[in-house]
C-alpha cells in the first residue's frame, strides 16, 4: 500500500507521520505544493490588518454611525486607548467613547484584529479552546465574551 507523509499536531508539538493513500477516480490531489498542516502554525492574528479590521468594527458595531449616548455627533479626538482604538470627545455632554463603547466588546483591552478574529471563528462555529489559541486569551475568557455577547444579543438584538 503506498503512503504519503504528513505532519500533524498532538498536545501543541508537531509529529512527523504516515497515512495511507487511497487513489480512485473520486480522489482530489492537492497540486498546489503546499503541505496542509504547514501554514497552521502561524496565528490568524498576524494575517489580519489592523486598520481594516477597525473599520469592520466600526461598520458591523455602529452601522448608523459612531455617536456619543447623547445622540451628538460632533466630537473632538481625545487620543487613543491601549488597545490603539482612537478615544472621542463629545462636544456637548464631554463624555469620552470608544468604537467599543455600549458594546460587549467594551473594557476587554483586546485589540481590533483579536476581536474581528474572534467574531469570524465564534460565527463560524470554532470550539472555544481554538479561539483562545488563536487569540490569545484562555478558555475561559472565550467563554465569558462569549456569554456576554449572548445576554447582549437578548436584550438588544
Amino acid at each position: 500500500m503506498e503512503t504519503e507523509k504528513i505532519k500533524y499536531q498532538i498536545d501543541g508539538q508537531w509529529v512527523d507521520g504516515e497515512r495511507p493513500v487511497v487513489r480512485n477516480e473520486r480522489t482530489i490531489r492537492n497540486t498546489s505544493g503546499i503541505v496542509p498542516g504547514e501554514y497552521a502554525a502561524v496565528p490568524m492574528v498576524e494575517l489580519l490588518d489592523r486598520e481594516r479590521c477597525y473599520r469592520e468594527l466600526l461598520r458591523r458595531l455602529h452601522p448608523d454611525g459612531l455617536a456619543c449616548g447623547c445622540g451628538c455627533r460632533e466630537a473632538i479626538g481625545h487620543g487613543r486607548t491601549r488597545a490603539g482604538f482612537p478615544v472621542s470627545r463629545c462636544r456637548g455632554c464631554g463624555t469620552t467613547y470608544t468604537v467599543l463603547s455600549g458594546t460587549p466588546f467594551n473594557g476587554t483591552k483586546l485589540d481590533a484584529v483579536r476581536i474581528v478574529l474572534f467574531m469570524r471563528l465564534w460565527a463560524a462555529g470554532e470550539p472555544v479552546e481554538r479561539i483562545g489559541r488563536e487569540i490569545g486569551l484562555h478558555r475561559n475568557s472565550v467563554q465569558l465574551m462569549i456569554t456576554r455577547l449572548t445576554v447582549y444579543g437578548k436584550y438588544h438584538g
